[in-house]
């Protein structure tokens, strides 16, 4: 009953690799199966975690936290809509009724598409009843937060390449980190950043960064994390991971007396796992200010294993709290400053503006 431990075929994890590194293809997004209630039924719905900055999906208008309800018209299906037929339904309607009622159910599910095929068409992949290639045009409804109808928008399939980190000084007293995603190249580029950082405040801005998979502790996700923590930050427990039976990992960082007198972290709804980590723990353990909209609220730690065959799983390993031992799985973290944000950018961007403002008084 856990959506996010999932089987990469070899062909699937080449391209789990390449998105780990930055290289994505299909609408450009990250993407997972996530678990919502529908009255009764459990559902498995396909949300958008974070489109990538100037990607497909991004120039065509889809959101964090959209949920992708069809592709070119075709339910993906979420539920068996047998489920939707509850008993008492059922036994009052007569013979007729019911049995249409089931064809309906039957035909709804037939006509879908599943959660694999939908993954994998939106990664770039070719999925047996959804055939799509670079330079084609895929049709999505969205169900949006505050939305009162669908959305439907066009996405032209492509590639779409995320730079990890972007750092330049704003004036003399503030500087601003742009951290999209956590990997072996953005650690090397926080490191040099920090190290040319002259300002004794920072704006670290982890919009539309999703987190992600750890492939172990002295590499990729995890290493990047504690990098910019010990970066950022005094150091000491910055968060935990909290194990089967209740065992918590402490999540440690050396200390840093040249650490910036002041951080303030820009977040949103694309802002989720790992990244929400470490927005808590700055916050807790720096007096840090969060800045822009409600984070995702997604606190699975997840790991990528890799199998003899070619291919790997994620797996559900633990669940990531704050340095305080916050448990932010699906509730997310609330801003101290709450201003709308539709995404890391540089300039124009009122959050921007707002967390500039905070970090230089």
């Amino acid at each position: 009953d856990d959506p996010t431990t999932r089987l990469y075929e070899p062909v699937q994890r080449r391209r789990l690799e390449a998105q780990l590194i930055g290289d994505f293809n299909g609408i450009g997004a990250v993407v997972a199966v996530t678990k919502q209630k529908k009255g009764e039924i459990s559902a498995r719905r396909l949300s958008i975690i974070a489109p990538v900055p100037g990607g497909p999906a991004d120039r065509a208008g889809v959101r964090a936290g959209d949920v992708v309800s069809e592709i070119d018209g075709r339910w993906v299906i979420a539920y068996d809509p047998l489920l939707e037929l509850d008993r008492p339904t059922i036994m009052a309607m007569d013979m007729k009724a019911r049995r249409q009622a089931v064809e309906t159910a039957n035909k709804r599910r037939e006509d879908g598409i599943s959660l694999p095929d939908a993954l994998e068409v939106l990664g770039g992949g070719s999925a047996k009843t959804i055939k799509r290639a670079a330079g084609e045009t895929l049709a999505l409804t969205l169900e949006r937060q505050g939305a009162a109808e669908p959305i439907k928008l066009s996405v032209v399939l492509g590639p779409a390449r995320l730079d990890p980190v972007e750092f330049k000084p704003i004036n003399s007293k503030v500087s601003y980190l742009r951290v999209t995603q956590f990997s072996d190249t953005a650690t090397a580029s926080i490191a040099k950043a920090l190290s040319a950082n002259k300002a004794k405040s920072v704006v670290l801005d982890l919009r539309d960064n999703s987190g992600g998979p750890s492939t172990g502790a002295t590499k990729g996700a995890y290493k990047c994390v504690v990098s910019l923590l010990q970066g950022l930050s005094s150091g000491g427990d910055m968060g935990f991971v909290e194990r089967a039976g209740g065992r918590r990992d402490k999540i440690t960082v050396a200390a840093n007396k040249k650490h910036p007198a002041r951080v303030t972290v820009l977040v949103n709804m694309g802002t989720a796992n790992l990244a929400e980590m470490v927005a808590a723990g700055l916050r807790e353990r720096n007096g840090a200010r969060l800045v822009g909209d409600q984070t995702r609220g997604d606190g699975t730690f997840l790991k990528l294993h890799s199998l003899s065959d070619g291919s790997a799983m994620t797996v559900a390993s633990g669940k990531l709290l704050s340095s305080k031992g916050l448990d932010f799985s699906g509730k997310g973290l609330k801003p101290d400053v709450m201003v709308s944000t539709g995404g890391p950018k540089s300039s124009g961007d009122a959050a921007l503006s707002r967390a500039i403002s905070a970090a230089g008084t």
